[in-house]
């Protein structure tokens, strides 16, 4: 872990333990990389909550970092107005046509969980509609202005969401994705309209009603998505796995979380490696009593590790041996317990599933005359 990466781990500590702040304060006081620091913050998807951060708990930084964290804010701010907007008239179309739709991810959480949505950035709104349904609602998104093909070929045939429609709304790019399941079959836990654990649930923007993931399959969702194959843990996804539990903690079925899906848990008592957890967290989930290694880091995807021009052995190690920390994480093992098995028996046979789904794809597609 470099310096930057641990400054703004520290921000996201002191976020949920305003005790941290002296501390936070103090390794700021000659801190003088803020261009690079910044970078990173939009890099994790942080920047309008550390402006934030330093306007509340009134930390002192250099005045040009907070014009640029300022601007950043701004900028969010301005996106997600055009988000919404898109928002809007894809409810009103959908609901017109009779095609039923949750929210995910940032579109709900945004207006869930934080003080206004802009301080939680979005580059897309990610929509979940029944499989039945899919192809009608891209071609709705198609007649309404937005550019898009209507399905993926090839290895990407049984991808999650269709390929993302794109339209200008106030000089803003919005990008919309209409899932058919929440997360990636590879994640082997499907999230769809037929395999939900609880009812959903409603949210309000400017008193519309709409609605998202029941709080067990937020959960799930949530721990998974942050988790998946990246060569780094992005921290707004952290943040927001925090967040949730943080505010609906009197209505989590905490014992239903721990028979159904341990997973969550597990991750939540790796992620104290990572941040600090408020007091009521760490109760649910005890810190581990031993440290981990490459904390923070991933599994590099399947296709940067493919594209990449370093040699053989690094590809294989990243294939194959993937950062300890993650690992536990990812295949769901108590810090306490072995990756043995894991290392040796199902990770590489995962990895050959990866990529023997992806061979037969692309050879069919060649076959074809389509590749």
């Amino acid at each position: 872990m470099n310096d930057l990466d641990a400054i703004a781990r520290e921000f996201v500590s002191t976020q949920f333990n305003p005790d941290y702040r002296d501390r936070l304060q103090q390794t700021l006081s000659d801190f003088h990389q803020w261009s690079v620091l910044i970078e990173l913050f939009e890099e994790h998807g942080l920047a309008p909550l550390v402006y934030d951060q330093i306007k509340t708990q009134d930390l002192q930084v250099e005045t040009d970092a907070i014009k640029i964290l300022k601007g950043l804010t701004v900028r969010h701010r301005r996106h997600w107005q055009a988000l919404q907007k898109a928002l809007f008239e894809i409810a009103s179309l959908f609901r017109t046509h009779h095609i039923d739709f949750l929210c995910l991810k940032g579109a709900a959480l945004s207006n869930m969980l934080y003080p206004a949505p802009s301080m939680r950035p979005m580059c897309d709104l990610d929509i979940l509609v029944a499989p039945g349904q899919a192809t009608q609602a891209q071609q709705l998104l198609r007649d309404a202005g937005f550019d898009t093909q209507m399905a993926f070929t090839g290895y990407l045939k049984k991808h999650h969401h269709l390929p993302a429609a794109t339209r200008r709304i106030d000089q803003e790019l919005v990008m919309v994705e209409l899932h058919t399941q929440a997360l990636s079959p590879d994640m082997r836990t499907p999230i769809d309209w037929d395999r939900l654990s609880e009812s959903k649930r409603p949210f309000t923007i400017d008193e519309q009603r709409f609605y998202t993931l029941g709080h067990l399959d937020m959960l799930r969702h949530l721990c998974l998505h942050t988790f998946t194959r990246i060569e780094k843990v992005r921290l707004i996804g952290v943040v927001d796995m925090i967040r949730y539990a943080t505010v609906y903690k009197d209505e989590i079925d905490w014992d239903r979380v721990k028979r159904d899906y341990p997973f969550v848990l597990n991750a939540f008592r790796c992620l104290q490696l990572l941040v600090s957890l408020p007091t009521e967290l760490r109760e649910l989930a005890p810190p581990p009593a031993k440290q981990m290694s490459d904390v923070g880091k991933g599994m590099v995807p399947l296709q940067d590790t493919i594209r990449t021009t370093e040699g053989i052995a690094t590809k294989l190690k990243q294939l194959l041996w993937p950062p300890q920390w993650w690992t536990h994480v990812f295949y769901n093992v108590p810090p306490e317990k072995s990756l043995f098995f894991v290392r040796i028996v199902k990770h590489p046979a995962l990895v050959l599933n990866w990529l023997f789904n992806k061979s037969w794809h692309e050879l069919g597609d060649k076959l074809k005359g389509t590749g």
